[in-house]
């Protein structure tokens, strides 16, 4: 498996993962070299301009899936919005994060959606599926992050018992207003 990133500093090696460092807009792959093209919590972190050519790159070497997971623009905004003060109110470093998509700003799944569809028609994909899909409720994701807020005894005992509740009721993980999509293209 490769892994590519900006930097994979802070963040321990999986061993089974071969770090590559790219920035995403040209990578060294010929077309159709993976099954599986997977892009999670990253176009948040990439200028509005870039997502574009990001996009047409993954899918032109992926061979069968390119599967993207994002926060969207919208409520997920307000509550980031929200969170961002919630820090800075109470004299908290805000998370690099969090800035980033600040500055960045969160994709807009229709205008996402649009990108991929234009990059299918250029590449002459007729064949294909997309799927869209909801992940992670909205306010489960902003009570995670406020108790994270908190510091690491309020968070860790939080935690336990978000995920217990969420394990009795599995079914309210993603349902309601969610605060990231995943959109899954099937070439075929």
């Amino acid at each position: 498996m490769i892994g590519v990133d900006l930097t994979f500093n802070g963040y321990p090696s999986l061993g089974y993962l071969e770090e590559k460092i790219y920035d995403g807009s040209n990578l060294e792959y010929a077309d159709d070299t993976f099954d599986f093209v997977i892009s999670v919590d990253m176009l948040e972190h990439v200028p509005k301009s870039q997502r574009g050519n990001i996009i047409s790159e993954m899918l032109r070497i992926a061979k069968t899936y390119m599967i993207l997971a994002f926060p969207t623009s919208g409520k997920s905004l307000v509550y980031e919005e929200k969170l961002e003060r919630r820090y800075t109110r109470y004299g908290l470093p805000v998370p690099k994060y969090l800035k980033e998509h600040m500055q960045c700003g969160l994709p807009d799944e229709n205008e996402i959606m649009q990108m991929i569809k234009r990059n299918l028609i250029s590449k002459n994909i007729s064949q294909h599926n997309l799927t869209v899909l909801p992940n992670e409720n909205l306010k489960l994701w902003y009570l995670h992050e406020f108790f994270r807020s908190k510091g690491a005894v309020i968070f860790y005992s939080a935690m336990f018992v978000i995920k217990l509740l969420l394990c009795i009721m599995l079914f309210l993980a993603s349902i309601g207003e969610c605060y990231r999509k995943i959109i899954i293209v099937e070439k075929r």
